[in-house]
């Protein structure tokens, strides 16, 4: 036979515990909303290249750029350039250089071991 009362405890325990696991995750839930929201306000760009483009493209990519801007906390154009060189990216008309915005910076290194050195200093210097 069936004990009512032990029964209708036992419903009860389990009925708690899925109030406690429910609550537990809709904490996590906005634990996890808070984060991305912080992700969100802290977002960093980070273009690598050669700098050998056409003077063509400096014009678009200032335009791409410029929309970017208002979705990014910070631009970083890292240019891989073993050569004291001046890249038509950076340098061209309409080149990089040509941007006035807080949120644009640059760096010229000379070899590719350098790049993740730069863009953690930079990481930290701007999204902390």
């Amino acid at each position: 036979m069936i004990n009512i009362e032990k029964f209708q405890s036992e419903i009860q325990k389990n009925m708690q515990a899925m109030v406690n696991e429910h609550g537990k995750i809709i904490r996590e839930n906005r634990e996890l909303k808070d984060q991305v929201k912080q992700l969100e306000k802290q977002t960093l760009v980070v273009h690598i290249s050669d700098g050998d483009n056409l003077t063509s493209d400096n014009l678009r990519i200032n335009k791409i750029i410029e929309k970017v801007f208002k979705k990014v906390t910070k631009i970083i154009y890292v240019e891989v350039s073993p050569f004291t060189k001046n890249s038509i990216l950076l340098n061209g008309r309409n080149g990089l250089k040509s941007i006035e915005n807080g949120k644009f910076s640059y760096v010229i290194i000379k070899n590719t071991d350098e790049v993740d050195a730069s863009v953690r200093g930079f990481a930290t210097l701007h999204l902390n």
